[in-house]
Protein backbone atom coordinates (compact mmCIF):
# COMPACT_ATOMS: atom_id res chain seq x y z
CA UNK A 1 0.00 0.00 0.00
CA UNK A 2 1.48 3.24 -0.54
CA UNK A 3 0.29 7.36 0.03
CA UNK A 4 -0.75 8.94 -3.10
CA UNK A 5 2.19 11.12 -4.54
CA UNK A 6 4.90 8.87 -2.22
CA UNK A 7 6.39 7.89 -5.82
CA UNK A 8 7.09 9.93 -8.79
CA UNK A 9 4.77 6.89 -10.81
CA UNK A 10 1.97 5.40 -9.14
CA UNK A 11 0.46 3.05 -10.62
CA UNK A 12 -2.95 3.53 -9.04
CA UNK A 13 -4.54 6.24 -7.45
CA UNK A 14 -7.45 7.19 -5.16
CA UNK A 15 -10.74 8.51 -6.75
CA UNK A 16 -11.36 11.71 -6.02
CA UNK A 17 -10.09 14.72 -7.19
CA UNK A 18 -7.29 15.09 -9.19
CA UNK A 19 -4.20 17.20 -7.06
CA UNK A 20 -1.62 18.45 -9.50
CA UNK A 21 2.22 17.79 -8.21
CA UNK A 22 3.83 20.16 -6.39
CA UNK A 23 7.05 21.54 -8.39
CA UNK A 24 9.71 20.45 -6.16
CA UNK A 25 12.18 22.51 -4.13
CA UNK A 26 15.21 23.99 -6.00
CA UNK A 27 18.98 23.53 -3.76
CA UNK A 28 21.49 25.93 -4.98
CA UNK A 29 24.45 24.48 -6.21
CA UNK A 30 27.45 24.29 -4.03
CA UNK A 31 30.56 26.32 -5.76
CA UNK A 32 34.37 24.32 -5.51
CA UNK A 33 35.39 27.09 -4.17
CA UNK A 34 34.26 28.97 -1.06
CA UNK A 35 34.63 31.36 1.47
CA UNK A 36 34.49 30.10 5.05
CA UNK A 37 34.53 31.36 8.95
CA UNK A 38 34.95 29.08 11.81
CA UNK A 39 33.89 29.49 15.15
CA UNK A 40 34.19 27.37 18.74
CA UNK A 41 32.33 27.03 22.11
CA UNK A 42 32.78 24.57 25.14
CA UNK A 43 29.92 22.53 25.27
CA UNK A 44 28.90 19.82 28.02
CA UNK A 45 30.63 17.16 25.49
CA UNK A 46 33.58 18.57 24.73
CA UNK A 47 34.69 21.91 22.63
CA UNK A 48 31.92 22.48 19.66
CA UNK A 49 33.79 23.45 16.13
CA UNK A 50 31.17 25.03 13.25
CA UNK A 51 32.05 25.51 10.19
CA UNK A 52 30.23 28.07 7.89
CA UNK A 53 30.56 28.62 4.45
CA UNK A 54 28.92 31.34 2.48
CA UNK A 55 28.41 31.56 -1.26
CA UNK A 56 29.21 34.34 -4.09
CA UNK A 57 26.65 36.89 -2.64
CA UNK A 58 28.01 36.32 0.76
CA UNK A 59 24.82 34.35 2.28
CA UNK A 60 24.88 31.35 4.55
CA UNK A 61 24.67 28.01 2.46
CA UNK A 62 26.58 24.79 4.44
CA UNK A 63 27.22 24.23 7.81
CA UNK A 64 30.00 21.97 9.23
CA UNK A 65 29.48 20.96 12.70
CA UNK A 66 32.55 19.06 14.57
CA UNK A 67 33.24 17.61 18.32
CA UNK A 68 33.97 14.43 19.79
CA UNK A 69 36.35 11.64 18.28
CA UNK A 70 35.99 10.24 15.23
CA UNK A 71 32.78 7.17 15.00
CA UNK A 72 31.73 8.51 18.40
CA UNK A 73 27.73 9.01 18.64
CA UNK A 74 28.79 12.72 19.53
CA UNK A 75 30.49 12.98 16.07
CA UNK A 76 27.64 11.38 14.18
CA UNK A 77 25.32 13.57 15.56
CA UNK A 78 27.38 16.81 15.09
CA UNK A 79 27.73 15.51 11.60
CA UNK A 80 23.94 14.88 10.98
CA UNK A 81 23.34 18.71 12.75
CA UNK A 82 25.37 20.00 10.25
CA UNK A 83 23.61 18.25 7.50
CA UNK A 84 20.84 19.25 7.89
CA UNK A 85 20.98 22.97 8.48
CA UNK A 86 23.30 23.18 5.45
CA UNK A 87 19.87 21.36 3.63
CA UNK A 88 17.54 23.91 4.88
CA UNK A 89 20.15 26.98 3.87
CA UNK A 90 20.48 25.65 0.40
CA UNK A 91 16.54 25.10 -0.56
CA UNK A 92 15.60 27.96 -2.47
CA UNK A 93 12.09 29.83 -1.68
CA UNK A 94 10.91 33.06 -0.25
CA UNK A 95 12.69 33.13 2.93
CA UNK A 96 16.11 34.59 2.17
CA UNK A 97 19.46 31.71 3.49
CA UNK A 98 19.96 34.54 6.66
CA UNK A 99 16.28 34.18 7.60
CA UNK A 100 16.80 30.19 7.66
CA UNK A 101 20.42 30.64 9.27
CA UNK A 102 18.28 32.67 12.18
CA UNK A 103 15.60 29.99 12.23
CA UNK A 104 18.02 26.86 12.68
CA UNK A 105 20.00 28.82 15.28
CA UNK A 106 16.21 29.70 17.10
CA UNK A 107 15.65 26.00 17.27
CA UNK A 108 18.62 24.49 17.89
CA UNK A 109 19.64 26.93 20.63
CA UNK A 110 18.46 27.16 24.49
CA UNK A 111 17.75 23.60 24.39
CA UNK A 112 18.46 22.36 27.85
CA UNK A 113 20.66 18.77 28.45
CA UNK A 114 21.87 17.52 31.71
CA UNK A 115 24.82 19.11 32.15
CA UNK A 116 26.18 22.82 31.33
CA UNK A 117 29.23 25.04 30.81
CA UNK A 118 29.89 28.68 31.48
CA UNK A 119 28.28 31.44 33.26
CA UNK A 120 25.98 34.06 32.08
CA UNK A 121 25.57 35.29 28.62
CA UNK A 122 28.72 32.53 27.64
CA UNK A 123 26.49 28.90 29.46
CA UNK A 124 26.01 26.29 26.76
CA UNK A 125 22.98 24.34 27.80
CA UNK A 126 23.79 21.62 25.62
CA UNK A 127 25.65 19.98 22.70
CA UNK A 128 22.69 21.65 20.50
CA UNK A 129 22.82 25.05 22.26
CA UNK A 130 26.10 24.90 21.50
CA UNK A 131 26.30 24.40 17.84
CA UNK A 132 23.48 27.03 17.67
CA UNK A 133 25.57 29.60 19.35
CA UNK A 134 29.15 28.73 17.24
CA UNK A 135 26.98 29.33 14.02
CA UNK A 136 25.68 32.67 15.35
CA UNK A 137 29.11 33.53 16.70
CA UNK A 138 30.47 32.26 13.02
CA UNK A 139 27.91 34.63 11.30
CA UNK A 140 28.37 37.74 13.36
CA UNK A 141 31.83 37.39 13.09
CA UNK A 142 31.20 38.69 9.77
CA UNK A 143 29.84 42.09 10.47
CA UNK A 144 31.72 44.89 10.90
CA UNK A 145 32.25 45.80 14.22
CA UNK A 146 30.00 48.65 14.67
CA UNK A 147 26.59 46.52 13.25
CA UNK A 148 27.46 43.77 16.19
CA UNK A 149 24.81 43.84 18.54
CA UNK A 150 25.87 44.34 22.20
CA UNK A 151 25.91 41.10 24.61
CA UNK A 152 22.33 40.97 26.28
CA UNK A 153 24.25 39.51 29.36
CA UNK A 154 21.30 36.45 29.53
CA UNK A 155 21.43 33.58 32.10
CA UNK A 156 19.81 30.27 32.50
CA UNK A 157 16.30 31.15 34.57
CA UNK A 158 16.01 28.53 37.70
CA UNK A 159 12.48 28.38 36.86
CA UNK A 160 11.61 27.57 33.08
CA UNK A 161 14.97 26.73 32.12
CA UNK A 162 15.53 28.85 29.46
CA UNK A 163 18.25 31.64 28.49
CA UNK A 164 15.96 34.56 29.61
CA UNK A 165 17.56 35.66 33.07
CA UNK A 166 18.63 39.05 32.96
CA UNK A 167 19.00 42.27 35.20
CA UNK A 168 16.89 45.18 35.08
CA UNK A 169 17.12 47.67 37.70
CA UNK A 170 19.52 46.04 39.82
CA UNK A 171 17.29 42.53 40.25
CA UNK A 172 17.35 39.42 37.78
CA UNK A 173 13.89 38.56 36.37
CA UNK A 174 12.57 36.60 33.83
CA UNK A 175 9.38 36.89 31.35
CA UNK A 176 8.40 33.43 32.53
CA UNK A 177 7.51 35.99 35.84
CA UNK A 178 10.32 34.87 37.96
CA UNK A 179 11.97 37.10 39.96
CA UNK A 180 15.69 37.14 42.35
CA UNK A 181 13.96 40.18 44.49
Amino acid sequence: VYRDDARSVQVLQAVGEHKEPAEPKKRRSIPAIRPSVTASREAPSGKVHVHLTLDADGDPMEVFCDSGRSGSEVRALMEGMGRLASLVLRVTDDMGAQERLKAIVEQLGGLGGAASVGMGANRVLSLSDGVAKALWDAWESLKPEAERPETLGLDVCPACQNTTLQMASGCASCPCGYSRC
